[in-house]
């Protein structure tokens, strides 16, 4: 079961792939109707190694029961996905085969059955994925709209057609040699969120889902869709931000704008009363814990407590900076030491994909380690470098009696941070740069760093 979520993880990934060109006789999709409200959907032309297979489609008329069974009793099918809206029902199928005995032995395979409860017409094309053995998408499968060809009753050749009458299929249109024209859905970039689209490319009429993901401490503050003319395209709203529109004839183009979320009552915001009781109106990190609070960089500890003193970990820093960059995706963190159930995995993995950091070199990443201080001067630098912001400034630190002991891997980074105003003596003439950073200390350098050297 474990290797067929992952082949289904694969799958979901592959939905953000970029569509290959359908050859000929490369591999496609077949139907014949099983039961009053039913199809049963087959794979054709395949090599015999097909290890996951996705269809998408979309029928006219709402179906939100619709079920799709898959053929062997061996293999694993998750409950298909139907998105109801504007008269039109999207399915998205996935399947997964018993690894012993993969699809397309002969050629063609039967997929399963899809069934709506009541008859319905079959689209005349859907787009297909499949996966060979290396779990890597078919060249001329990959999201790639094909034509469904329709085969007679209790028929196996994939060359016969007519008309089923259980779905209402038209029967002749699909014998058309064109495939329909797909247009491109793009994205413009945007910071403090992330948004991505299914499909990547449709046909006119074809209903595209849209993923407005806002970052931590964002609201999604707009979304607009806009054709190859700059006209506004009609959004509906589904829920849980999620969007759909339906695709005009031209490539359309999506532009999400992110906002800050407004602090909820009772938190600290202009310096009115204490959010937190153990952060006091007089002490000295006081503006830097409502600065980084309301701006959702970091959280409370509970209780109504910040924590001040308390110790700020690898783990925590790199979380606060992949909050800052709006909690972007990324794959599996390079680090033995990393579990992929951690709160902070997603920011370490975003954070090595991004060079911000590296580990320690031996495989560990350490993110329970107390950071010190010239390790967060490290990763603020590299983060500075990643984002493209200036990072010219350096200073003369033999003024410091410690400067000596700062390490040579460090040295740069902590010249910056220093003439940045991010890091600053200690109270002794000394720099501490193998001292751990305490959470007030790490509120007021992130303060600083927002402030002093992030460029709008």
């Amino acid at each position: 079961m474990k290797k067929r979520f992952g082949y289904l993880l694969a799958l979901c990934l592959l939905l953000s792939a970029s569509p290959a060109a359908f050859a000929a006789g490369g591999p496609g999709l077949a139907y014949e109707p099983a039961g009053a409200g039913g199809v049963r959907l087959s794979a054709e032309n395949l090599d015999g190694h097909v290890y996951g297979a996705q269809v998408d489609l979309v029928l006219d008329g709402e179906y939100p029961n619709v079920s799709f069974t898959p053929q062997s009793a061996g293999a694993y099918a998750p409950p298909c996905q139907a998105e109801v809206s504007g008269g039109r029902t999207t399915v998205h199928i996935y399947l997964v085969p018993d690894a012993a005995s993969p699809l397309g032995g002969d050629g063609r395979a039967q997929l399963g059955v899809l069934d709506a409860g009541e008859p319905f017409v079959m689209p005349g094309s859907a787009r297909l994925t499949l996966l060979d053995p290396e779990l890597q998408p078919y060249d001329g499968a990959d999201n790639t709209l094909v034509r469904l060809r329709e085969l007679s009753q209790g028929s196996s050749d994939p060359g016969s057609s007519g008309n089923t009458g259980n779905t209402g299929s038209s029967g002749g249109s699909e014998d058309r040699d064109d495939t329909p024209s797909s247009y491109r859905v793009s994205v413009k970039k945007t910071e403090h969120g992330t948004v991505r689209t299914s499909p990547e490319r449709a046909q006119k009429g074809e209903t595209v889902t849209v993923y407005a993901t806002p970052g931590s401490g964002y609201v999604l503050d707009s979304l607009t869709v806009r054709d190859d003319a700059g006209k506004l395209v009609e959004l509906r709203e589904l829920g849980n931000g999620v969007y759909a529109f339906t695709m005009p004839r031209g490539k359309v183009e999506l532009e999400a704008k992110f906002r800050l979320q407004e602090p909820p009552a009772g938190t600290v915001s202009g310096g009115t009363a204490p959010a937190f009781l153990d952060v006091a109106e007089h002490d000295w990190f006081r503006g830097a814990v409502d600065y980084v609070c309301t701006r959702g960089l970091m959280n409370g500890t509970g209780d109504q407590r910040f924590t001040p003193g308390g110790t700020t970990t690898r783990g925590m820093i790199v979380t606060i900076l992949h909050r800052l960059e709006g909690s972007p995706a990324a794959g599996a963190a390079p680090f033995g030491d990393v579990p992929g159930n951690a709160y902070y995995s997603g920011a370490v993995a975003w954070a090595a994909s991004s060079g911000v950091v590296s580990g320690y070199g031996n495989g560990r990443f350490g993110p329970d380690d107390l950071i010190t201080r010239e390790q967060m001067a490290l990763v603020l630098f590299r983060y500075a470098q990643y984002k493209g912001y200036g990072t010219e400034q350096r200073a003369d630190l033999s003024g410091y009696g410690d400067a000596g002991q700062i390490s040579s891997y460090a040295l740069e980074a902590m010249q910056w941070a220093n003439a940045a105003g991010l890091i600053n003596g200690t109270g002794d003439g000394a720099l501490s740069p193998d001292g751990s950073a305490t959470r007030a200390q790490a509120a007021a350098i992130l303060m600083r760093f927002c402030e002093n050297v992030a460029v709008s």
